[in-house]
């Protein structure tokens, strides 16, 4: 009996994993070109792309106007903004730990340096409040860039992903 719980469909329909004919399958690429899954027998490399017939029909195409079949992932409007939203990520992220670090480094500096206790204590809590506010910009900073990735192109299969990282 199948697992009224899973979110695959059961064996034997297609496209549930193991299935012949369907992603993941042993003996079964995906074109480069089309993104369709197809039996590898089928598919040959040009030009350092695995393609299928209609594929090859289409690079071809595209060798012959000069055109480099990659290149519209480069330009197109919603990996610009995944590739821009990922980089929001990542300089927040960077400046997160180095703003943890120098945190700890200040405290210990205000608390332990040689000044009076009542004197730590403030310096300590104007630093805690610029720092607070710090990484409270930089928490929305990745909330940011996660929306942004949320623009990757549906074709890419990322696009769950994307949105299942932001909602959590």
């Amino acid at each position: 009996m199948a697992d009224p719980y899973s979110s695959d469909p059961p064996p034997g329909t297609p496209g549930s994993p193991g299935t012949p004919g369907s992603p993941g399958s042993p003996g079964m690429v995906q074109c480069d070109i089309t993104g369709k899954w197809v039996p590898e027998d089928e598919t040959e490399i040009l030009h350092g792309y695995r393609v299928c017939a209609e594929g090859k029909a289409e690079l071809l195409e595209h060798l012959r106007a000069g055109e480099d079949p990659g290149a519209h992932e480069l330009t197109d409007p919603g990996w610009v903004t995944t590739r821009k939203g990922l980089t929001t990520m990542y300089v927040a992220t960077v400046l997160l730990v180095i703003g943890i670090i120098l945190f700890v480094a200040l405290v210990m500096a205000t608390t332990v340096g040689g000044a009076g206790a009542g004197a730590g204590l403030g310096a300590t809590l104007g630093v805690v409040i610029v720092v607070g506010l710090a990484f409270l910009g930089l928490g929305i900073a990745v909330l940011v860039g996660q929306a942004m990735c949320c623009a990757v192109p549906g074709e890419s299969g990322a696009k769950g992903l994307a949105i299942g990282a932001v909602i959590c």
